[in-house]
């Protein structure tokens, strides 16, 4: 996340937003997930190795939001894939 910021920056698509990750930590754990998948109610989400786990987040035109304040307001489930969008 870092080599991307501050462009291109992280994103992932979510009923047609781009979603910008603004910071994450990660979680070296394996889980057993296609990429992209959220695996809790944290938004933890599957990579190709390891969990990537965001804690800022913000949707076009709105406010950058700590990760609780975000999913009060934009819920994202268990089970679902983000598909990587491509930037150009």
């Amino acid at each position: 996340m870092r080599a991307l910021d501050p462009w291109p920056g992280a994103f992932f698509e979510y009923e047609g937003a781009l979603i910008r990750v603004l910071a994450a930590t990660t979680r070296s754990e394996t889980p057993g997930n296609p990429p992209g998948t959220v695996l809790d109610e944290d938004l933890a989400i599957a990579c190709g190795s390891g969990v990537l786990q965001p804690l800022r987040l913000q949707r076009p035109g709105r406010a950058a939001l700590e990760l609780p304040e975000f999913l009060r307001g934009y819920p994202i489930l268990p089970g679902t894939i983000l598909p990587c969008p491509a930037i150009g």
